[in-house]
């Protein structure tokens, strides 16, 4: 069976990086998989093929009622409560805020009564259009929603700069010619176009970043749908077909 379809098939999401380290069952997990520093002390990562930055998802009412353009602004309406997920990096990366903004967005979210943390994304989306709520979530899942859910908008980028990546296993010989692969993509535009093809081609909101091209995640009419692994294997096996003919067709 070939090593990639083992992962995607038998190795659950929370489970590739163990099974690409440990049980050695692949030579490559390919994934929204987030460079993290516990991860790289067990698997090698290729170059970042996209990244990830946090925003806040406000109702479109709300923004254009208060000319609220960043995260600061926010934070300046007493009467609009902030909340994120209640576990992830995200929450690890409040907790550890070293400017006074962001120390100031932890304490008002850790202060809030009722509790503005969510057990899903799926849960703070819908928070979002029913309440005076903003949502502090992946750039990667929140502009793909307002892309779709046209009644909902992103606000600024702030937090992490993280980078989404393919794992090997440690000191792996394809990691040099992957990352050599993954530049030409990246030179050529190829990167792009898949952007374009999977997540913003059939948009039907326009965008609070006009001039930026939109990354992840899904939403239905009825909600938010927040997770949607088909976009995020069909990319990825995008991008590792493009490196099998490219590592075994070159001298």
């Amino acid at each position: 069976m070939n090593l990639l379809y083992y992962l995607l098939y038998f190795c659950t999401f929370n489970q590739i990086i163990f099974c690409l380290s440990f049980l050695k069952k692949a030579s490559l997990a390919a994934g929204p998989l987030l460079i993290t520093e516990h991860r790289q002390k067990v698997v090698d990562f290729t170059e970042p093929f996209m990244r990830m930055r946090a925003t806040l998802l406000l109702r479109k009412s709300i923004l254009n009622a208060g000319s609220l353009t960043s995260l600061r602004d926010v934070l300046g309406r007493p009467d609009l409560k902030i909340g994120t997920l209640e576990k992830g990096i995200l929450l690890r990366a409040l907790k550890n805020g070293n400017t006074t903004l962001l120390r100031t967005l932890w304490r008002s979210i850790r202060e809030s009564k009722p509790s503005t943390f969510t057990s899903s994304n799926e849960e703070g989306i819908e928070r979002v259009r029913t309440e005076n709520y903003a949502f502090i979530l992946p750039d990667t899942i929140a502009e793909y929603v307002a892309l779709r859910a046209c009644d909902l908008v992103t606000v600024d980028k702030f937090l992490v700069d993280e980078g989404y990546a393919m794992a090997l296993p440690l000191s792996s010989p394809w990691k040099y010619p992957i990352d050599n692969a993954l530049g030409t993509l990246r030179k050529t535009g190829y990167l792009d176009k898949l952007y374009h093809k999977w997540w913003t081609r059939n948009s039907s909101c326009e965008t609070i970043y006009p001039n930026k091209m939109p990354r992840i995640y899904s939403s239905t009419n009825a909600g938010a749908r927040t997770c949607d692994w088909t976009l995020w294997t069909r990319h990825v096996l995008y991008l590792a077909v493009f490196f099998v003919r490219y590592l075994t067709t070159r001298d």
